[in-house]
């Protein structure tokens, strides 16, 4: 694996450091006047939004305690009053910082999403999507989920820290399948989830843990048009900070505009399919019209007063892939190459003299057959179009 220097802290990160140290400070202080034992986690200590908490509990505590004393007691009510005051002003830097913090990730995390949206297709959209997580939102890892035909099914995944990781952990993704239920109320309700111990949570999945080895982690759901279709999870491992409120709350805002970028990408392929089958159709109709126009017209009839060959004169009709007549039988094969012909079920059912309904029971297991939701689509598939239509 490359090695490289550790990069050299920036002017924020020093004074992240300098402000959570204040913090701690104000905590030792605060213990030793109010007989607590408040604490300053040191996993947490990079999190402003941690820091945030403690303090709205310290200067709550030293103003219900100022309420309790004797009037007499005034040096004490002057240290509660100090320690409170102090609270609320590191309060007010810590919040600033905080909102500095979410500007500043907003910002990058705007601009992993306009790159998205520069994708050409939804392929590259989704190889993409979890590099973007990490290197815009300031997460260490990220993993794409998604759910289909009721499973819940671990997909794609990008380990900034370390790729030998990311691999094991993608083969053995590959390999499992979940009953899409067990997502959980949060997720299947669109609500995005903060899991601060995966060992202990009963939302955590034991054996997925063991292979990452995330201690906590945050996960969003992805939602175009309303409806879960995949998860987005992320984590610091192994920074040694937790993930936080802030954390959980970008990955969800992140999450929901993917999901609108996937949506747009996924209706533009379907357009471009429809216009490609569309295409097809009308030079197939223009080969007809010409076939129709060169043939040459005989006036004999046949003793029925019909015309030599049938009702319709018999154009020339390519044989379908192989792809095609390994999935049809004879009968589903005939009915499909007169559809292709132009021919309607009525005329279908008078050539192979069978009833109207039956050719309706062929037509609707042809199309079955053919994943194809419409007769000008099980037509380009007898033509030989690759089904081009995108799901997640």
């Amino acid at each position: 694996m490359r090695t490289a220097a550790p990069p050299a802290p920036s002017t924020e990160s020093r004074l992240d450091r300098q402000l959570i140290r204040q913090v701690e400070q104000l905590v030792h202080d605060a213990n030793e006047l109010l007989e607590t034992e408040m604490e300053l986690p040191p996993s947490t200590s990079g999190s402003m939004t941690t820091a945030a908490t403690l303090l709205t509990g310290i200067s709550s505590t030293a103003l219900t305690r100022v309420e309790q004393l004797d009037k007499r007691d005034r040096a004490r009510a002057r240290r509660l009053a100090s320690i409170t005051l102090r609270a609320l002003e590191l309060t007010d830097s810590v919040h600033s910082r905080i909102a500095s913090q979410r500007m500043s990730t907003y910002t990058h995390m705007r601009e992993g999403l306009d790159r998205l949206r520069r994708a050409p297709n939804s392929a590259v959209l989704l190889d993409r999507v979890c590099q973007e997580v990490v290197e815009t939102c300031g997460f260490s890892r990220a993993v794409l989920t998604r759910i289909e035909d009721g499973e819940w099914l671990p997909w794609m995944a990008y380990f900034s820290d370390d790729r030998e990781l990311e691999q094991r952990y993608v083969d053995w993704m590959n390999e499992q399948h979940f009953p899409a239920s067990a997502l959980g109320r949060d997720l299947w309700g669109l609500r995005p989830v903060l899991v601060r111990d995966a060992v202990a949570d009963t939302r955590a999945f034991t054996r997925s843990i063991e292979v990452s080895k995330t201690p906590c982690y945050v996960a969003a759901p992805i939602t175009p048009a309303g409806r879960l279709v995949g998860v987005l999870y992320a984590d610091r491992y192994p920074t040694g900070r937790m993930v936080d409120e802030l954390d959980r709350d970008m990955l969800w805002a992140f999450a929901e505009d993917f999901g609108r970028i996937y949506e747009r990408v996924v209706l533009i392929e379907r357009m471009r399919a429809q216009h490609a089958q569309i295409n097809k159709a009308f030079e197939f109709a223009e080969s007809m019209m010409s076939s129709l126009s060169n043939a040459e017209i005989e006036l004999s009839r046949t003793p029925e007063g019909r015309m030599p060959g049938g009702d319709e004169p018999e154009l020339g009709t390519p044989a379908p892939p192989a792809s095609v007549e390994e999935l049809l039988t004879t009968r589903e094969a005939e009915v499909l190459a007169m559809m292709v012909r132009g021919a309607s079920n009525a005329v279908i059912a008078e050539r192979l003299i069978i009833k109207e309904g039956t050719v309706k029971s062929h037509v609707k297991h042809i199309l079955r057959k053919l994943d194809a939701v419409n007769r000008a689509e099980a037509i380009a598939r007898y033509m030989g179009r690759a089904d081009t239509r995108s799901a997640f």
